[in-house]
């Protein structure tokens, strides 16, 4: 379970531990291994929750009394374990497709989003809302790289190479998905590449306080919309990038027109500082001349 902390999982009794003790049964006494924990001292049995061809669901340790002992040994006792296990592995199996519903419909609802707009600002804050909306109590961060067009009015982190944590590098280096525990920032890091088809265009970094584990459907989340968002964004910075070409290509058709008629030299002069104006919206435009020497 995603919920549960480090440490939990650090006390928590491994299923190779007491595995074998289930040959062919679901209810043994504990093994002496499990019984020298002091929490678990006073228990004396173990049942086992298993729907048949599925995994283990969890295990039931128990403090026999006599009332226990007569029921698991009567014809309903395996009966009950049987049921148990079914209305469990039901539970779990509804919950894990609702689980899988909510995100996937997340996805879909974003990627068609994607595909409807050239609006690098909207992609973004989208991409930011989504993962805020999953994990609400974390800090989460865009670390767009230098090549990104600077169009966008949220807040963004530049990627650099000098100051981004290992992790975080070697997420943007490698196109996968890593995780650290920055013990430095009390922290643990998520970090998702944004890559479309070209190129990786920056890091989804998700922190979470230092006793969390992501659960592999979280990080699979995660890893699924960087991916849409980072085909999104390539699309866009396409988009964006043949527009400016066919106007580049349009100036220069017009400029070269103009320049190859007759016109003076002041004439020819305003008429480049207002394509230059228009083109590159500079502060301040200046034309310097070098006076040339006419030898005899």
């Amino acid at each position: 379970m995603a919920s549960l902390t480090i440490e939990t999982k650090l006390n928590a009794v491994s299923w190779l531990m007491i595995e074998a003790s289930f040959y062919q049964q679901k209810v043994v006494k504990i093994p002496y291994i499990i019984k020298a924990r002091q929490a678990y001292s006073m228990m004396t049995d173990m049942v086992l929750f298993q729907a048949e061809g599925k995994h283990p669901i969890g295990v039931l340790l128990v403090e026999a009394s006599e009332s226990w002992n007569d029921f698991m040994t009567s014809d309903y006792g395996e009966e009950c374990i049987e049921i148990l296990s079914k209305v469990l592995q039901m539970m779990r199996d509804n919950l894990d497709v609702k689980i899988n519903e909510d995100q996937y419909r997340k996805l879909y609802n974003m990627t068609d989003l994607f595909h409807s707009t050239m609006d690098i600002d909207l992609i973004l804050e989208n991409v930011l809302k989504n993962i805020r909306d999953n994990f609400p109590e974390f800090n989460v961060e865009l670390i767009l790289s230098n090549d990104q067009d600077r169009h966008t009015t949220i807040d963004i982190k530049l990627f650099d190479y000098l100051s981004e944590r290992p992790a975080t590098i070697e997420a943007f280096v490698s196109g996968e998905l890593t995780t650290e525990l920055a013990s430095d920032l009390n922290c643990r890091l998520l970090n998702a590449p944004i890559k479309g088809r070209q190129a990786i265009y920056g890091i989804l970094q998700v922190s979470a306080p230092t006793t969390y584990l992501f659960s592999t459907t979280e990080k699979d989340f995660v890893r699924m919309l960087a991916q849409a968002s980072g085909n999104a964004l390539e699309n866009a910075k396409l988009y964006h990038q043949s527009h400016r070409l066919v106007s580049d290509l349009q100036l220069i058709n017009e400029t070269s027109h103009r320049l190859n008629m007759r016109i003076d030299i002041h004439e020819m002069l305003l008429f480049l500082q207002k394509q230059l104006l228009k083109s590159f919206q500079p502060m301040e435009v200046c034309f310097a001349f070098k006076k040339m020497i006419r030898l005899k």
